[in-house]
């Protein structure tokens, strides 16, 4: 325990009280959740002290990429509201540098009860969702839209699956760290109860991201009959395999409609024989330089009577009339405007958030699909509201986390080894470049992602980690 005053010590106290209340406040009010990252962000001025946690190279780049996401916000034709987004942002900078300092002063204390509050949270959403799932109805007696998805204490906000599955990391780094003992049999009972849950939410990245967590834990506990080579392979397999099946499979929140929702796994393919084409030759003209993709038949494909081809869309021509797909239709449309507009702003992009301002312009609009509150994918979003320069930026930091990982892997007898192993994972499977994602402004987002890279950024400062 660090020696400190007593008025740092009334202050450390309200940042943990703060940081605690994060678990019910991300499922309860998002305002409360955001009321107090804005706090924690403030309080980080009082708590500093000589701490040199600040010069971490990771949050400089960070800064860096805020600073620039401002520019193109000022650069915009929405300077105003994309400005709140941009600069704004840095709050998750002071937020992760609070939670790291924190992590630092109270230790096993403070993350302990972390832990319980987390631990509780994930029980009562697991029951509250099973219950929904059997009923049609949560505890509260709230019927979700669409009845077959589960979303328990978030009502009409199907992010159920999303909350269970990228927050799971931090519950098992948690657990690691204060080497804590939970009965083996309420383990294999919580675990396999998780993977239902998120399976019945429906939200196939979620579950995506689950099951490679899940792979990655069963890898490190198999470590010790592994050569290092052997285990770095077995993990980019891994890697490699979510690239290839990262969009295709669709997990479901009913058992009874399982295999007809399987069927719409995206390497699949379309007999166009069927479909009457209509082209569009302004269309065509402006898509054509797109090698292998026939963008002209997603928007224009039409059946005797009904309009486009469900959940299609052209990526490579394999024969003449057959079609091989891989991302759903509005996925894809959603990526071409994106590009079109990174085309017609290549640096510094049309500026945070203002994806949605824009997508409806007649020159990013492709069709009904193609327009959306953002790109659904982390790094075309930034390629279109920030330009190759925050593009680079996240990139630099994404790629620097590689290494760190493989780092850590081989030198895998330093300490606090599988710490490091489960929050660098957590951050690069997050931020894989080929999973479709929600808006990487969007403040509940930001507050899930940034809230284990304060232990992480922690874990990397201590004297003894660092030498």
């Amino acid at each position: 325990m660090h020696l400190i005053n007593s008025d740092k010590r009334n202050y450390i106290n309200l940042v943990s009280y703060l940081v605690l209340s994060l678990p019910l406040s991300l499922i309860f009010s998002r305002f409360i959740a955001d009321l107090s990252i804005v706090i924690l962000s403030i309080m980080f001025f009082f708590i500093r002290g000589e701490n040199k946690i600040f010069e971490n190279k990771f949050l400089s780049i960070a800064i860096i990429f805020i600073v620039c996401a401002s520019i193109s916000s000022v650069l915009s034709n929405h300077i105003i509201y994309s400005l709140k987004s941009s600069l704004l942002h840095l709050r998750f900078i002071f937020f992760i540098l609070t939670v790291s300092i924190l992590f630092l002063y109270c230790k096993k204390n403070f993350l302990k009860n972390l832990f319980y509050i987390f631990l509780s949270c994930y029980l009562v959403l697991l029951f509250d969702a099973t219950i929904q799932f059997i009923f049609k109805q949560n505890i509260f007696g709230y019927i979700v839209n669409p009845i077959d998805r589960v979303s328990s204490l978030f009502f009409d906000e199907l992010i159920l699956g999303s909350y269970l599955s990228r927050l799971f990391p931090l519950l098992i780094f948690l657990y690691v760290y204060l080497k804590l003992r939970l009965n083996k049999y309420f383990m294999i009972y919580f675990l396999f109860h998780l993977y239902f849950v998120v399976f019945v939410t429906g939200e196939r990245l979620s579950f995506m991201i689950l099951n490679i967590y899940y792979l990655l834990f069963i890898i490190f506990l198999f470590k010790k009959k592994l050569n290092k080579f052997f285990f770095i392979s077995l993990t980019i397999l891994i890697f490699l395999i979510t690239i290839t099946f990262s969009s295709s499979f669709n997990a479901r929140s009913s058992f009874k409609n399982f295999n007809s929702q399987i069927s719409n796994v995206n390497f699949s393919y379309c007999n166009l024989t069927k479909y009457k084409i209509i082209s569009d030759p302004e269309l065509s003209k402006k898509w054509n330089y797109y090698p292998g993709i026939i963008v002209t038949i997603a928007p224009a494909v039409k059946l005797e009577g009904e309009s486009f081809i469900p959940n299609c869309h052209p990526i490579l021509k394999i024969f003449d009339t057959e079609i091989y797909y891989i991302f759903s239709l509005m996925h894809f449309n959603h990526y071409l405007s994106a590009i079109e507009m990174f085309k017609d702003n290549k640096y510094f992009g049309v500026g945070p958030k203002n994806f949605r301002k824009i997508c409806n312009n007649k020159n990013y609009y492709l069709n009904e699909f193609s327009c959306s509150s953002h790109p659904h994918n982390y790094y075309i979003q930034l390629l279109s509201e920030t330009g190759l320069v925050g593009f680079s930026l996240i990139s630099i930091i994404y790629l620097s986390f590689i290494y760190l990982f493989f780092n850590n892997i081989i030198k895998h007898n330093n300490k606090d080894f599988l710490s490091k192993y489960i929050l660098i994972s957590s951050f690069l499977v997050n931020f894989f470049p080929f999973f479709p994602g929600g808006n990487f402004f969007n403040n509940w987002n930001s507050i899930i992602y940034t809230l284990p890279l304060g232990f992480l950024i922690a874990l990397y400062n201590t004297k003894k980690n660092n030498g």
